[in-house]
C-alpha cells in the first residue's frame, strides 16, 4: 500500500437516510492482515462497540436528552438556519447553550468482546453452560457459538463441511455396494461347496455364520490396515507444511497451513462406520449363501 494514501480518519456513514447525526469520524489507530481469509475480512473496519451502537442508531438510556417546550422552539427551521450560520436563535441562553453543548462522556465497558477456546466440548453445548453461568450472575452478556458469531462465513464453512460428510457417505454407499457385489459372486463361486457342506447336515444358519466370519476377519485385517494408513498420512501431512491463500480452500483447511487432526473419537467413529457398512452389506450374500441347497450343487456339476 502507498502510504501517501493512508489516512488518519475516516467516517463511517450511520443508518440513516434523512441526517448525518449517527455518522461518526474515526481515528485511524493502525492497519493489519489476517493470517487466514484476508481477502473477506480485509474490506472491515474495526471499531469500539460503542461507535458501533451509535452509527446504527441505538442509544444508551444515560445518552437520552429531554428537551423542555421552549428547546424544541428553537429547533425550528430559522432558528436552526441561525445556529448552524453562526446567528443567534431566538430563545433562552441556558437552552441555546443545552442544544450546542458537546456530547455526554461515555463510560466504556471493561470487554467488549471475548474470545474463549474449548477443549474437548462442542461449540454449542460450551456457549448454553457459559449463558446459565451469565443468567446466574445476572450479567449483561451473552454467549455464541463461533459460526453464529461470524455469520456468513460461518454458514459458509458449515456449509462445506456438511458438502464433504456428504461426499464420504457416498463413498460409504460405493464401497457397501462392491462389497456386497464381491461376497455374493463369491457365494456363487462356491455353490458347490456350499451345497456339499448343506448335503452333509450344515443348516442355513451355521452358513450364514461362516459368510459373515469371513467377512468380518477380512474386514477386520484390510479395514484396519485402511485405517492405520490413514492415520500414519494424518500425522505426517502437517510437516509437508502444505500452504494455500485461496480462500475457499483455507476454510477447508482451517487456516493458511493444511493441518489435519485425528482425535481418539475419530477412531472410534472409524471403526463403528466400518463396521456398520460391512454388517449392512454382507446381509444380501448371507442370505443367498444361506439359500443354496445340494441341489443346486448337483445341478451345477
Amino acid at each position: 500500500m502507498n502510504p501517501a494514501n493512508i489516512r488518519h480518519e475516516l467516517v463511517a456513514m450511520g443508518y440513516s437516510n434523512s441526517m448525518t447525526s449517527f455518522d461518526q469520524r474515526l481515528n485511524v489507530v493502525g492497519l493489519g492482515r489476517y493470517k487466514a481469509l484476508n481477502k473477506i475480512w480485509g474490506h472491515f473496519a474495526l471499531t469500539d462497540i460503542e461507535t458501533y451502537r451509535t452509527i446504527q442508531g441505538y442509544v444508551r438510556e444515560d445518552e437520552k436528552v429531554t428537551l423542555s417546550d421552549d428547546q424544541k422552539g428553537i429547533l425550528t427551521s430559522d432558528n436552526l438556519d441561525a445556529l448552524l450560520s453562526g446567528g443567534t436563535a431566538t430563545g433562552s441562553a441556558a437552552d441555546v447553550q443545552a442544544l450546542t453543548a458537546t456530547e455526554p462522556t461515555r463510560t466504556e465497558p471493561a470487554w467488549n468482546l471475548l474470545l474463549v477456546k474449548l477443549n474437548g466440548m462442542d461449540a454449542a453445548r460450551g456457549a448454553a453452560r457459559l449463558d446459565s453461568v451469565f443468567k446466574k450472575a445476572k450479567l449483561p452478556a451473552r454467549a455464541l457459538p463461533w459460526d453464529k458469531a461470524v455469520g456468513v462465513i460461518g454458514s459458509l464453512a458449515l456449509l462445506i463441511r456438511g458438502a464433504l460428510l456428504g461426499f464420504v457417505a457416498l463413498l460409504f454407499v460405493v464401497a457397501g455396494i462392491v462389497i456386497a457385489n464381491t461376497l455374493a459372486m463369491s457365494a456363487m463361486e462356491r455353490v458347490t461347496e456350499i451345497g456339499m457342506m448343506r448335503a452333509v447336515g450344515a443348516t442355513r444358519t451355521f452358513i450364514a455364520r461362516l459368510m459373515l466370519s469371513e467377512t468380518a476377519v477380512l474386514a477386520a485385517f484390510f479395514g484396519g490396515a485402511g485405517v492405520l494408513v490413514g492415520a500414519i498420512l494424518v500425522f505426517l501431512t502437517p510437516l509437508l507444511g502444505i500452504q494455500t491463500g485461496n480462500d475457499l480452500l483455507q476454510m477447508v483447511y482451517g487456516g493458511e497451513v493444511f493441518h489435519p487432526l485425528l482425535r481418539p473419537q475419530d477412531l472410534v467413529a472409524c471403526f463403528f462406520e466400518l463396521s456398520l457398512v460391512v454388517g449392512l452389506a454382507s446381509l444380501y450374500p448371507m442370505q443367498l449363501a444361506a439359500s443354496i441347497t445340494p441341489l443346486d450343487a448337483i445341478a451345477r456339476e
